[in-house]
């Protein structure tokens, strides 16, 4: 088998369980374009081909970044699912192997928006636009030194000088210990899925000596189209663990986070319902 050249970034696992079963279909809105469609498969939906390669020694690997998010998170994320869908309601005060599962799922959920291509283009163009200034105004031997790097990052899709395993524990380590709200419908109420895997929030919650710096406090991941879950850090006000159940339709809470993955999204949501989606988006597009 050869190397993997179209990279996720919102992964399979993820991504299928947003998938309507009994049609074998997602439905997708993409915000840029205003437009609806569906996809059969989850294969070349929030795709794009060499978005996670990257230079190393001069050599282009397809592989690393690939594989890490295979065996950091991927591997786990079925397990993670079935562990949160068969709790019972004490299950956040007794049972230490779901309290890791969120865990990690927080970690999956932290990097979210760093595997996301418009993000990697703003962060390479602004990085290539420095370098480029640099270029202009060096002496020639500095000049040619920084120009020789400019033209390796040419030679990649996207730069990809990170490890997400590594940013996302980072990350974390800054939140320090969490709580989590596990919001779960039993109406006919449906969640979106962003572009993203996730949707964060900053707050501060460390000291600096720049006390204006906000990170990143609290991550929302849609698991399913019926399950929610929020983690936030203990390092904010009044948190705790807890689940809340949506019985009602047309939920307030449903349609914030709607509204909310709608808008840290790029460019596209998911649904598992073609009705449901355009509901929700008309709503969104008519309270903007």
């Amino acid at each position: 088998m050869g190397e993997p050249k179209n990279h996720h970034y919102v992964s399979r696992c993820h991504i299928k369980n947003f998938f309507n079963k009994t049609e074998k279909k997602i439905y997708l809105f993409d915000k840029l374009k205003d437009n609806f469609y569906f996809s059969e498969s989850s294969k070349n939906i929030f795709s794009e081909n060499y978005l996670n390669s990257r230079l190393d020694n001069g050599i282009i690997d397809n592989t690393t970044l690939e594989r890490e998010l295979q065996v950091k998170f991927e591997d786990h994320f079925n397990r993670i699912t079935e562990l949160i869908e068969d709790f019972d309601t004490n299950i956040l005060k007794n049972n230490e192997e779901t309290i890791k599962a969120l865990y990690r799922l927080t970690l999956y959920g932290l990097i979210g928006d760093l595997r996301n291509p418009n993000h990697k283009k703003e962060k390479d163009d602004f990085l290539k636009s420095v370098l480029d200034k640099l270029i202009e105004i060096s002496a020639n031997e500095l000049s040619a030194q920084i120009q020789q790097q400019r033209n390796e990052y040419d030679k990649t899709k996207y730069i990809n000088g990170l490890n997400y395993f590594e940013i996302a524990t980072i990350h974390l380590e800054k939140m320090g210990e969490l709580d989590f709200t596990i919001y779960i419908i039993n109406s006919d109420d449906i969640f979106l899925l962003p572009d993203t895997s996730s949707i964060c929030y900053k707050a501060k919650i460390n000291e600096y000596f720049n006390p204006d710096i906000y990170e990143k406090a609290m991550v929302g991941i849609p698991l399913t189209s019926k399950i929610y879950i929020h983690a936030e850090s203990k390092k904010l006000p009044n948190t705790s663990n807890r689940v809340i159940r949506i019985n009602g339709n047309d939920n307030k809470i449903v349609a914030a986070i709607n509204k909310d993955i709608y808008e840290q999204s790029f460019k596209t949501v998911a649904a598992c319902d073609e009705s449901k989606l355009s509901v929700i988006i008309n709503k969104i597009k008519g309270s903007v």
